[in-house]
């Protein structure tokens, strides 16, 4: 699910950890997806680079000291907003969302003067199947009051038509990756949100907050900085082209060491590795294409002629931004 905040960037939230699971399927890289294009020589060449870099796949968030993220609000007064009135079967979720989070510990109890509300999203279903409901924080308030953080999120066409030549590619996905950011002090009692059960608090950075994508787009900047001549990062969407098999294994030792001395964690399972075309920021890419995905084209193709200079301007701006 795409969550929309207030700096105009679509982020996604993921689903909390199978913590029952979480220790036994640590450190192993068998979830990762290999091209069945690739020969056996090739595929064990993949499995001795990621072998060498195991401890990096987790579905657990790893927990890195280059940043952290500030929650600057200026001399604006605590916002306590009310705790929105929900039914049996949400509030019976929140419960299990927050037990986890506590577990896992990325939240924790708090008497902050600071509260927002939670508010539970539907995720996609199957038509006429009961869609699963997903925690988010509902920061608008907060966002408000939240000076912007005016660094830059890569262009997502620029990064696209860098990775369409390449014959190789291979993309990472890091495990929920705003959590793997430390909130500064001050800024945890900020994060605080609130249950019908209790007032609780952020230790890391949460989805949905403002500047969160700014925090976490400087960081993999950062850990990636001297690799972009073959690699790209979109937030926590990382990609690794080349032109040659050789080229491709040293670049994914580099890519995957720099990860893991940043102590950044990775969720196997979203790892493709030596495909020769991918799906990256909703487009087909690599081997000298680039095209959208279907899904994207039906959309513009249902788009109905604007009526109005209004509907017309909304639709020169709406275009561009969504596709």
């Amino acid at each position: 699910m795409l969550l929309a905040t207030d700096d105009g960037v679509e982020e996604e939230s993921e689903p909390l950890p199978d913590l029952l699971s979480a220790g036994e399927k640590d450190g192993s890289v068998e979830g990762v997806i290999l091209s069945p294009s690739l020969t056996e020589e090739q595929q064990g060449d993949c499995r001795h680079v990621l072998g060498q870099f195991s401890s990096l796949f987790s579905l657990i968030p790893g927990v890195i000291h280059l940043c952290t993220h500030d929650v600057d609000t200026g001399d604006s007064t605590p916002i306590k907003q009310k705790v929105y009135r929900v039914t049996d079967r949400v509030m019976a979720c929140i419960k299990d969302e927050v037990s986890k989070m506590l577990t896992l510990g990325v939240i924790e109890h708090s008497s902050s003067p600071w509260a927002s509300p939670v508010v539970l999203v539907p995720k996609a279903a199957a038509p006429g199947a009961t869609p699963e409901l997903r925690f988010c924080v509902d920061y608008q308030g907060l966002n408000a009051v939240t000076k912007t953080d005016a660094h830059p999120i890569p262009r997502a066409d620029e990064l696209i038509d860098r990775l369409g030549a390449a014959k190789y590619l291979s993309t990472f996905d890091l495990t929920s990756g705003y959590w793997q950011i430390a909130l500064t002090e001050g800024s945890k009692e900020r994060s605080a949100f609130s249950t019908p059960d209790g007032h609780f608090q952020f230790k890391v950075m949460p989805f949905g907050m403002k500047n969160a994508p700014a925090t976490f787009q400087r960081l993999v900047n950062q850990v990636l900085a001297g690799l972009d001549e073959f690699s790209a990062a979109y937030l926590d969407d990382i990609a690794v082209f080349s032109s040659t098999w050789e080229e491709h294994l040293q670049h994914l030792w580099r890519v995957l060491e720099t990860l893991q001395k940043a102590g950044l964690t990775i969720k196997a399972s979203k790892c493709q590795i030596g495909q020769g075309s991918v799906v990256y920021l909703g487009h087909q890419v690599g081997s000298g294409q680039v095209a959208p995905l279907q899904p994207k084209i039906d959309m513009i193709l249902a788009w109905e002629p604007p009526k109005t200079q209004t509907e017309e301007s909304d639709l020169d701006r709406g275009l561009p931004e969504r596709f």
